[in-house]
Parts: structure tokens; C-alpha cells; sequence
């Protein structure tokens, strides 16, 4: 059923007056357009309106967000041109009537049924596109005074983050030195990974900011000067500013002191002594860390002053409060100086590599003759601004724009912004080429400023608006800024329920410039209901973790999950019932559900679930992982195999994919009891099962084709000439399709970037896994489940806001390279950068920066729920989910409650209870409800054994982890076990007391590292073992000392060098052996799951090591503590089963000594008798 002419928004006067203005080309016009106020028709209009007074279709520049935007333009403005080449005179009158608010002649008539042609042959055609496309077209124009190749390629982000791959792969091969390690070794691989990602994605400010500071050798000096720090200045230095005290002088502390009473006041009085004491003597001055800890707190903030304060403090010194206070600040001052003195070498080393990574990528670019999005502004803003060449361009262009038009503007970045000002300044200069009336308009909305991390600046939209203002009044031109807040979208309920959360003086900051008031909206849907509904937080209960993995992940009752339920159970009581929107009659499909979250969490996979168990139809999301897609992961599966064919995990997973169909018990018959590799063991096969000769046969001719062809062809042909994408498509669905051309497509990107091997291609696809981005804006009945960004510019008659109740900002959102401009001490401020610190080791700087990130995030994600509330038509739904300590005061959820609880009523729903805006609907809902369904819903009976609850199914055991014996011992042998040695490295510590350098948690530490040195260094060259094992432990702990770490390397190539343990090192050795079965205790059978440290396999013997790094071990079989003996009785019985040929030995490898003890098969039996199932299991 489509909404009858009565139903639809008309504008009114008001509406009608502003868009005329707006949309005259006789003046310049800045739009100020609420959501839904129709600012796409007045964009439109003026196009048509520019066409009509006869300008040059190649003299209008319309810019666009996007390229849907761009589309969309294009489509209605030739729509509209195309239908008046056919359209009656009197209705082409009326037409014109409305849009130029003025009577037509005859002559005018015709000629506005000629512009759909004239548009469609000018050259190019109309320039409606965005500005990175704009840019390209003028950069192909003007190469040389660009000084770039007249070839120039432009590559989208999927080959730049290829590009920029191939680029961090030769920093790290060719430049890993220097400031790379000193970054490796603060931060560690994570942190120098983090680093790397933000160059990346700030890599434009980078290069401008290295630009500016000249050569590597000044960058240093420019931040000192910007921070008035001496040219000199030292660590060292500042902590000799500490002595002596301002405020608490020597001649004070002297007198005070020589007065103070002996009783009362301890703190103050022992404050003095020791001052005084220091004072007095030189040789015992107090150290830097001293007087730290004296007067400040571990988080650097001055210690509680109350002590001196006190009565009897007071009485005898009534400053010393005062003082204490001038002497801590004094303190502090320095601790923060030296803080950003330090904040400032991890600067230093973060360019130093952002120097050598943009280099590398930058030559990259320009060999190949490439451009990426970035570089189309930077050097179109370049030329422009270039002495001499800016001229003769701006001269060029004068003769080819007249009038600019700028959609979504605040949306617009400052250097997007800086190319359309030098455009358009030359408009309103005096004289130009151009002898017609030039103009600017743009259309825009503040509130709805959401892209900051793509550079947006919602204050960029008012300081262009001022900009223009005076450059045209200074001409004495028009400049008109119109106000559009009448709504078309909205009802007036919900448009309502926006104005009331908006009011609120916390809730409105960052949506209006300069802080003023949130412009009021107007709906132009007049009589017709809405509702805003608002779902208070489900919250998570306090509950013991889960430790069993078996069970699945939903097996508590989430908030997440709970809330996708609620949604998607409504939506199905609506499209069963027949229910039908209350403004318009219209009955309520799947496609008119929007449901908007602020991140891609796990709520978005278990609302998609909750919906298609319903049986209702949802659209796939808008953006997609591409290596989450199984489809993919076959493919990725696919290519290792080619490069190894001894990788079984990715042969298994290959072989189970829908390329060859096997099944698990295929899949087992051919790899249990195997005395080789998965592949060779095919071979075998082969000759005896034709299907298996046809894989392997199958197999053996990609292995072929993938050594000789590049990756692209080789998967085409394996997808398109050996029919593997049907049989993808036929088994994983429709859509597999679409992300199967994604795929082919990034095998492409990867070679235009430069020839690459498969295994590049695999680890690029494995590291970076390219998102892929998904139009939602179709016509499809399914219920769409978007991010609040990605919704921009969508609308749904039903709309869910749900918000997961975290906070705007939170620890996490903190980048590495912290915005800094650099003032003082250069010839003009620059954008600069800073590393800072982290808690107490971070600077005023770095705090004030955070402080300014943070609020700024918090202005942006109020902006995001005014866009997300002003995406619905007929209603909204505010629901959310938190944990325990979630959902607080500034949420979307809490301030949409605060400000509509009083103006609501409650609802009650079947296990919770919600808010409904507003609580006395006065008008009525459309009385012309149609159904597809006249027959009156019937009556279900309901079986008697329904209400009955089904038995709760008794969980499986708990399977026994080996390495955490004591929580599978006995209760009979727990007692035995509390008597024996120490089991653990912190038991180990406290039974030798003070003859351990190191406390438990470094001791622990200890023994992780020594078990991973043994891991790896085996496959290290011998020369190279011990420089890198002691890297690797500088990395792991800082607070080692080089005599801890030496211990540590020490020991551990003693044990790998000991010629008795070389068979366990060697090839027939293997590390980390995860293992899982079931053991028969006692008759009964339990799961066990465990790590083995090191498994080797020489001849008929098998050996299962546990390394153990006790301080004291024991000397003798004997005295092994009976923990450990169980460990390896349980690993023994797992291993022992698969080796039915060889002999299965335990032994446990004491690294301290280094010492291997042995255990012998009759004691692992014995021990393995006495965990019997009778006793019971913790």
C-alpha cells in the first residue's frame, strides 16, 4: 500500500520562502538544514534554477560527500529535466511557477525543455562529483604545475594499504635498527604495531609536520622551543632543580624544628627532622626519588596536607601547610617537566620511523606513478598555493566555474575546505576572466557533524560561513544564511521527544556553534501520531566466570542477547499481527525496521541470529570482515596448502571446505593412525579410494599452476575454470558471490601495487583483512542493522537506537601520537604530534591534550544519537545493554530517559517494563488501515505438558587441565599433596625466603620466559641465540636487571646446549604439543586437555619433557612432588594410546641444575590408580 496524497508532507509558507532564497542563483546562500528538511531538493533546485538562467552546465561545480550522494544528485536533477521534455505546458508552467516563484513566458517554457539536452551533450557532462574527484580531473589537467606524471594513477585504500604493506615489510627488513628498537623495546610488538597503524592513518599530518621541521637533526630542537626547554636540557639536569626547596627553605625548617613540640603533630615534626637532618648534612642530600615520595603520591599528586594543619601544628607554625604546599608544587613541576622531556624522545622515535615508513611508501607511490585520496587534496592545495604556477591555474579555472555548490558541509575538512576557498575567493576578488555573477552556496547541519576521524571539524562549517560572509559583503554582493528546520521525515511526537533531549544544558553541548541553543524543528507531517519508546538498560548479573569451554557462549543470559531477543520478538509480533504504522495506515514490513548501533559488537551477531531463528529477513551488514567470511578463510586454506603441503590443519580445513566435501569421518579415516604428513598420506591413498586419487590428482595440478601464475589468475582459474565458486555459492549461499569478487578484486589491488608471491598475499590478506563496504540503502524487505555512521543520510519509518552503555571516551580511546600544535619558538604554528606517557609517567601536556580529546569525543557521540534519533519517520525505540558497571549518567539511553521520563508513561511488556513519549497521544491514528489478512486471529491451544519444565540436562564433566594438578587431586591424597614440595613458583619463593633475588611475580614471569627461550631458540642459529633471548627478554620485563636476564639466558642454553638432552632439541623434537582425550580413572572416563612442553619422537621411543624451573628441585625421583607426578601420569595416558608401537617415556627437565629425572612406567600407573573416580573430584 503506497501513502495517499493527503498522507504526504507538503511545505508550508515558511518552508516554501526559505527554500526560494536558498535556491536563487542571484545570490550566494549558506544553508543551515535540520535533519529531514529536505535539503537534497533545495541542492537540486538550484542547480536547475542556475540551468535556467542560461549558465553553462560546465560552469556549475556541485561537490558532493559521496558518491552515492553524487549519483542521487545527478538522478534527481535529470529526472526532473527529463520529465519536463514531455510534460504538458500548463503543468510545466505550474512547475516553473513553484520553483522560480514567478510567471513564464512561452520563450522560458521552451527553453527549460531543451536543458535536459544541453546537460546531457555539455562536455563531461554536469560537474556533480566529489571533491577527491574534482581534484584528480584538475590534477590530470595541470600535471607539470602540479609536478606529478601525467599518468598518474589513482589508487583507492585497499591497494594504499597494500601499498603501505609492502612499505612496513621493507622497514622492518631494511631499517629495523635504531629508533625501530627503541619504540620495540618501550612499547613493545603490540605498542610498535599501534604506532604503525596510526602513521598510517595520519599519515598526511605526518608528512606536513616533518616537512615543516626541517632536517631529522633540528626535529629535537623544535620541541624544546616550543616548550621552553633549554637546547640543552637534560633528565639529569631538571632533577638538580629539586634541592633545595622553595617554601620549606633551610633557615625554616631550622628554626621550626628548634621549637617543635616533642609530643603531638608526628607528622609535621618528623617532616621537619628530616628536612633539617638533609640540610645539614651535604653528604646525605636527599635523592630525586626521595623528596618524590615525600611529597607526592605514585599517581604524582601532592600528598594530603592535613597534617600540618592540625591544632597543635598550627600553633607553632601556622604556615607550614602553606609551604608544604609551595614545596610540593615545586616537586611536581619538575616530575611533569621531565615526564614531557621523556614524552618527547618517544616523539623523536616516532617520527624517526613515520620518516622512514612514508619515505619507503612515498617511493613507492611516485615510481609507480600513483596517487592515493590523500595526495589528490594535499597537491591540488599545493598548486593552488604555488607561487607564480597558482596564477596561471586560478586564471585557467576563472574561465571554467562560475558557481560552487558544496553538499554535506560539515562533513568537509579543513584542507578540503582551504581548496574550496581558493576556488571560490577568486569569485569576489574584482576583476576575473569571468564577467558573469558568481556565487557560493553550501548546505549543511552542524549536529549532524560525525566524521572527526576522517578530519571533519563541525566549527569548519561556522568559520567558512564567516569567511565567505566578509569576503562577499566587501564586494557588495548578496550572501544569504537561510535556516531550514521544518521537518518532511519526522513526526512531530518524535521531532518533540529531539527538541526535549536536547534542551538539557549537558546534552546540547557540541551541537550548536559556540555553544548557543539547538535550533528547534517544525514537522511538516501535521495530525499524524508517532512515539519514542525508551527501554531502560539490561544489565549483566554478577556471576562466577565461567571456566568450563564447552559450554556455549550464550549460556548465561546476556544483556546483549537478551535485548536482541526483545527487538527481534517484537518485530515479529508486528509482522504477524499485521500491524500497521499509526501515522499512515501503512502495514509494517521488514524493511521498514532500521536498527542503528553505535559499534559492531557481538550484539549485531546475536540480533542477525535472534532474527533469521524468527524467520524474518535481515540484511547482511553494512560493512564486512573479509577473512571472517568462511568462504575466504577456504580460500586462505587454499593457498597455504600450495605453498606447504605439509601444513595438515590447513589441508584438513581444506578438504572439509565445499570445495571437495569431505566429511568428518572421511576426514578421520584418513588422517587417524598416519605415520606421515595428511598430504603424503593421500598419496598413499590414492591408489586405493578414487575419490581420494582425484583430490590429490586435483591438488598436484594447482600446486603446479600456483608456482608459475600470479595469485590473481591462479584463483580465478581455480574458482571460475575448476567450478569451485558454484560449489562455494551453492553451499554458503547467494551472498557468498559478492565477497568471492571482493576477494578476486584485492588479488588485483595487490598486483597493481607491485608483483607479489602468494605468501605476501596471504600474511597482507591475514594482517590488514580489508573491509568491505556494503550499500543499505536498496529497496529489499529486510531488516537492516547499521552503525549510526554508516545510516547517515537514511531514514526508516521504525527506527531502534541501542546503545551498549559504555562511555564516550574510555582508556582505550587514547592514540599513541596525541594532536599537539607547536607554538612558541618556530616562525608559525604547526600541527604537530606527541607521544605521551602513560599514568603517572604522563605529562600536563599530554593530560590537557586527553582532556580536549575526550571532550571532543564526548560532543561527537552527542551528535551521533541527534543523528540516530532524527533517522526514524513514525517511531523510535531507545533500548541499550551494559554491564555491571555500565549504562551511567551521559549515555544516549540515559539522556533520552532523563529527558522523556517525566513526559512519559509506562508500558508493560512481557519481562520488563518501558517509557512511551508521550504518555497522551491526542491524535488518532490513520483510520484506512489496510490488511492482507481479513480473518480473525485464531485461538492456539496450548498442550498441558508445555507448562511443565523440561528437565534441566546434567552439564558434562569438567575436563582436568594436567598443569593445574591440585584442581583435579583427590580428597583423600589433598592432605598428602599440602605435605610435599612446593608446587608452584610462588610456593617455591616463599619455602627459600630471602635466597630469591626476585619477587613471586617477576619469579613467575621467569619461569613463562624460560619456557618460551626453550620454544624457539632451538630454531635459531647457535651464534645468534643468545642476543636474541636476551632482546626477547628485555621486551617481556623491564625491571630486570641485566644480571637477572643473563641468569636466565644462561640457564636456558645450558639446558638446550647439554649434549645428554640434543635428541629433545633436534628436528624429531616438537614444542608447545597442545593435547586433549579422555582418561579412564578408576573406571570412569574424564576429558583432559593440556600443553605438552616438548614431545619427541626418535625410533621406537616417544618422550613427553614438562620443564619445571623450580629454584630448589628436587635431587631424586623421590622427592618429586606428587603433583607433578600426576601431570605426567595424565599426559602419559593421553600420549601412550597414539604411539601403540613405540615406548611412551615421561620425564620431567629441571632447568635450574640442569637436571632430567625420568619416571618410570609402574609409578605412572600407580599414580594414575590412586586419582580414582570413587574419591572426589575438586
Amino acid at each position: 500500500m503506497s501513502i495517499s496524497d493527503d498522507l504526504k508532507p507538503k511545505p508550508d509558507q515558511i518552508t516554501i520562502k526559505r527554500q526560494a532564497v536558498a535556491a536563487s542563483p542571484e545570490v550566494s546562500a549558506w544553508v543551515s538544514a535540520n535533519a529531514g528538511s529536505g535539503k537534497t531538493y533545495v541542492l537540486s533546485t538550484r542547480v536547475i534554477r542556475l540551468l535556467l538562467t542560461n549558465v553553462d552546465p560546465a560552469k556549475i561545480l556541485c561537490l558532493t560527500y559521496t558518491k552515492t550522494a553524487a549519483a542521487e544528485m545527478k538522478n534527481r536533477v535529470f529526472s526532473r529535466l527529463g520529465a519536463w521534455t514531455t510534460m504538458p505546458d500548463a503543468d510545466l508552467a505550474k512547475e516553473l511557477i513553484a520553483i522560480t516563484n514567478r510567471n513564464c513566458t512561452d520563450a522560458e517554457i521552451r527553453f527549460a525543455r531543451t536543458l535536459f539536452a544541453k546537460a546531457l551533450e555539455t562536455p563531461g557532462g554536469l560537474k556533480i562529483q566529489t571533491i577527491h574527484a574534482f581534484c584528480e580531473a584538475l590534477l590530470h589537467r595541470f600535471p607539470l604545475e602540479a609536478n606529478i606524471a601525467g599518468h598518474f594513477e589513482l589508487i583507492d585504500d585497499v591497494e594504499a594499504d597494500l601499498l603501505m604493506a609492502e612499505a612496513r615489510r621493507k622497514l622492518l627488513t631494511e631499517h629495523g635498527d635504531g629508533a625501530v628498537l627503541n619504540v620495540l623495546e618501550r612499547s613493545g610488538e603490540s605498542g610498535f604495531e599501534e604506532l604503525l597503524s596510526e602513521i598510517v592513518n595520519n599519515r598526511q599530518k605526518l608528512a606536513n609536520l616533518i616537512d615543516n621541521l626541517g632536517e631529522p637533526s633540528e626535529w629535537r630542537q623544535a620541541y624544546l622551543s616550543a616548550n621552553e626547554f633549554e637546547s640543552d636540557c637534560t633528565v639529569e639536569r631538571l632533577k638538580t632543580k629539586i634541592w633545595p626547596l622553595p617554601g620549606l627553605t633551610q633557615e625554616y625548617c631550622r628554626n621550626t624544628f628548634s621549637v617543635f613540640p616533642s609530643t603531638g603533630a608526628k607528622t609535621a615534626r618528623d617532616l621537619l627532622e628530616k628536612l633539617t637532618t638533609w640540610y645539614s648534612d651535604e653528604s646525605i642530600s636527599p635523592s630525586f626519588d626521595a623528596l618524590c615520595e615525600l611529597f607526592l603520591t605514585k599517581k604524582n599528586e601532592i600528598r594530603t596536607t592535613k597534617n600540618y594543619a592540625s591544632a597543635k601544628a598550627a600553633a607553632v607554625a601556622p604556615d607550614l601547610e602553606a609551604r608544604f604546599i609551595d614545596a610540593a608544587q615545586h616537586v611536581q613541576s619538575l616530575v611533569l617537566q621531565i615526564n614531557l622531556l621523556d614524552e618527547i624522545e618517544r616523539t623523536m622515535d616516532a617520527l624517526s620511523v613515520a620518516d622512514r615508513l612514508l619515505s619507503l611508501y612515498g617511493n613507492m607511490k611516485r615510481r609507480r606513478g600513483l596517487l592515493d585520496f590523500d595526495d589528490l587534496i594535499e597537491r591540488t592545495e599545493l598548486m593552488l598555493l604555488k607561487e607564480n604556477v597558482a596564477d596561471w591555474v586560478r586564471y585557467k579555472l576563472d574561465q571554467g566555474i562560475d558557481h560552487i555548490l558544496v553538499d554535506e558541509a560539515q562533513d568537509t575538512s579543513p584542507p578540503q575546505w582551504r581548496v574550496i576557498k581558493t576556488l571560490a575567493d577568486e569569485f569576489f576578488a574584482g576583476e576575473s576572466s569571468s564577467s558573469s555573477r558568481r556565487t557560493v552556496f553550501a548546505v549543511g547541519d552542524e549536529k549532524q557533524s560525525i566524521y572527526s576521524f576522517q578530519g571533519a571539524d563541525p566549527k569548519g562549517f561556522d568559520d567558512a560561513r564567516s569567511h565567505f560572509a566578509v569576503k562577499i559583503d566587501a564586494v557588495d554582493r548578496k550572501f544569504e544564511p537561510v535556516d531550514l528546520e521544518a521537518s518532511f521525515r519526522s513526526t512531530g511526537d518524535i521531532l518533540d521527544a529531539v527538541d526535549h533531549v536536547f534542551s538539557y544544558a549537558d546534552h546540547k553541548r557540541g551541537l550548536a556553534a559556540h555553544g548557543g541553543d539547538v535550533q528547534k524543528h517544525r514537522s511538516l507531517r501535521e495530525n499524524q501520531p508517532g512515539s519514542v519508546e525508551v527501554w531502560d538498560f539490561e544489565r549483566a548479573e554478577k556471576q562466577e566466570q565461567e571456566e568450563d569451554w564447552r559450554k556455549p557462549f550464550d549460556f548465561a543470559a546476556q544483556p546483549a542477547i537478551i535485548v536482541a531477543s526483545r527487538i527481534a520478538d517484537r518485530i515479529k509480533s508486528w509482522l504477524d499481527g499485521g500491524a500497521c504504522l499509526e501515522a499512515t495506515g501503512q502495514k509494517i514490513k521488514a524493511g521498514d525496521v532500521l536498527v542503528l548501533v553505535r559499534k559492531r559488537d557481538a550484539f549485531v551477531h546475536a540480533l542477525s541470529r535472534a532474527l533469521k531463528q524468527r524467520h524474518i529477513p535481515v540484511a547482511g551488514a553494512d560493512r564486512l570482515g573479509m577473512t571472517s567470511h568462511i568462504a575466504v578463510l577456504d580460500l586462505m586454506a587454499l593457498g597455504r596448502v600450495m605453498i606447504n603441503q605439509n601444513d595438515d590443519l590447513s589441508l584438513a580445513a581444506l578438504l572439509r571446505s565445499p570445495m571437495f566435501g569431505l566429511s568428518d569421518d572421511d576426514l578421520f579415516e584418513l588422517s587417524y593412525d598416519r605415520e606421515s604428513t595428511l598430504f603424503d598420506t593421500m598419496v598413499l591413498y590414492a591408489g586405493e579410494d578414487e575419490r581420494v586419487s582425484q583430490i590429490v590428482s586435483l591438488l598436484k595440478r594447482w600446486i603446479r599452476l600456483a608456482v608459475h601464475k600470479p595469485v590473481f589468475e591462479f584463483y580465478s582459474h581455480v574458482l571460475i575454470t575448476e567450478g569451485m565458486r558454484s560449489k562455494l555459492i551453492a553451499r554458503l549461499g547467494s551472498e557468498t558471490g559478492e565477497m568471492l569478487d571482493e576477494f578476486l578484486n584485492y588479488a588485483i589491488a595487490q598486483e597493481r601495487t607491485g608483483p607479489a608471491s602468494l605468501e605476501t598475499f596471504l600474511n597482507t590478506l591475514e594482517h590488514f583483512s580489508p573491509e568491505i563496504k556494503r550499500e543499505m540503502e536498496g529497496e529489499s524487505d529486510q531488516v537492516r542493522i547499521m552503525t549510526v555512521h554508516g545510516a547517515k543520510g537514511l531514514e526508516a519509518p521504525i527506527v531502534f537506537l541501542i546503545d551498549p552503555g559504555s562511555p564516550a571516551y574510555g582508556s582505550h580511546s587514547t592514540p599513541v601520537l596525541l594532536p599537539y600544535d607547536l607554538k612558541a619558538g618556530l616562525a608559525h604554528p604547526v600541527k604537530g604530534v606527541l607521544v605521551g606517557g602513560t599514568g603517572a609517567a604522563r605529562s600536563a601536556v599530554a593530560e590537557e591534550i586527553i582532556r580536549g580529546l575526550k571532550q571532543s569525543a564526548e560532543e561527537e557521540y552527542r551528535r551521533l544519537l541527534y543523528v540516530g534519533m532524527t533517522r526514524a519517520a513514525d517511531q523510535l525505540i531507545v533500548a541499550g545493554y551494559a554491564g555491571q558497571n555500565g549504562g551511567k549518567e551521559g549515555t544516549w539511553l540515559s539522556m533520552v530517559k532523563t529527558a522523556l521520563e517525566p513526559l512519559s508513561k509506562v508500558v508493560p511488556y512481557t519481562g520488563f517494563e518501558a517509557l512511551r513519549y508521550p504518555a497522551n497521544q491526542t491524535l488518532p491514528p490513520y483510520s484506512e488501515q489496510i490488511s492482507d489478512n481479513d480473518e480473525t486471529s485464531k485461538v492456539l491451544t496450548v498442550p498441558a505438558c508445555f507448562d511443565t519444565p523440561v528437565p534441566k540436562e546434567p552439564p558434562a564433566p569438567r575436563p582436568l587441565i594436567p598443569s593445574g594438578v591440585t584442581g583435579f587431586s583427590v580428597e583423600a591424597d589433598r592432605q598428602e599433596s599440602e605435605a610435599e614440595q612446593p608446587a608452584s613458583l610462588l610456593d617455591d619463593y616463599r619455602s627459600q625466603g630471602e635466597k630469591l633475588a626476585m619477587p613471586p611475580n617477576l619469579a613467575a614471569k621467569r619461569g613463562s620466559v624460560i619456557h618460551k627461550l626453550l620454544q624457539y631458540l632451538p630454531d635459531i642459529p647457535n651464534d645468534e641465540r643468545a642476543e636474541k633471548a636476551r632482546q626477547f627478554c628485555r621486551q617481556i620485563e623491564t625491571r630486570w636487571s641485566d644480571a637477572d636476564i643473563d641468569l636466565i639466558v644462561s640457564q636456558t642454553l645450558r639446558v638446550i646446549g647439554e649434549e645428554a638432552y640434543a635428541p629433545f632439541f633436534s628436528d624429531h623434537g616438537t614444542a608447545e604439543v597442545s593435547v586433549m582425550g579422555t582418561v579412564d580413572i578408576g573406571g570412569e572416563e574424564h576429558a583432559v586437555s593440556g600443553v605438552i612442553d616438548r614431545l619427541t619422537v626418535v625410533g621406537d621411543k616417544v618422550c613427553i619433557i614438562d620443564y619445571k624451573t623450580n629454584a630448589k628441585p628436587p635431587s631424586t625421583l623421590d622427592e618429586v612432588p606428587l603433583i607433578y607426578l600426576r601431570q605426567m601420569a595424565l599426559y602419559h595416558a593421553l600420549v601412550a594410546p597414539l604411539y601403540p608401537q613405540k615406548q611412551v617415556k615421561a620425564a620431567l627437565l629441571f632447568t635450574s641444575t640442569p637436571q632430567l629425572i625420568e619416571i618410570d612406567h609402574d609409578l605412572l600407573a600407580k599414580t594414575l590408580d590412586n586419582m580414582a573416580a570413587h574419591n572426589t573430584f575438586n
